[in-house]
């Protein structure tokens, strides 16, 4: 036989997770005053977010990857790298991919200028 089933209270469940989620971000990566950071220093953090977020779904090709990686190392001779394709073949996931090796390497001296256009408000201006 059938059953109808009423649920009540989910606000207050909402709620708690709400809550619990919150002090498990609090507890994990801790609180940062959005005070102490400067302008360009908390655009920085929301470009370098989303070429992170990006890059983190960025699969396969890793021949193609690793030749930009080391175009991008190449220091010899300024140039440019251009990628060409049809819309939706993994263009900006390529280039988020490469921009977050980019990233890496800055521990090494090297200056990364990440850019991500409409990660953050007038990013596209």
């Amino acid at each position: 036989s059938f059953g109808v089933g009423y649920t009540c209270g989910l606000e207050d469940f909402a709620s708690q997770v709400e809550a619990d989620l919150m002090a498990a971000i609090k507890m994990n990566f801790g609180s940062t005053d959005a005070k102490d950071i400067d302008a360009f220093q908390f655009e920085t953090i929301q470009h370098e977010n989303a070429v992170k977020l990006k890059a983190s779904t960025f699969v396969g090709r890793d021949e193609l990857l690793e030749r930009s990686v080391s175009h991008l190392k190449c220091t010899d001779t300024p140039s440019t790298l251009i990628l060409h394709g049809t819309p939706g073949c993994g263009k900006s996931g390529l280039l988020a991919a490469v921009a977050k090796q980019a990233m890496d390497l800055r521990d090494d001296g090297h200056f990364v200028f990440i850019h991500a256009v409409d990660s953050c408000p007038g990013s596209s201006m």
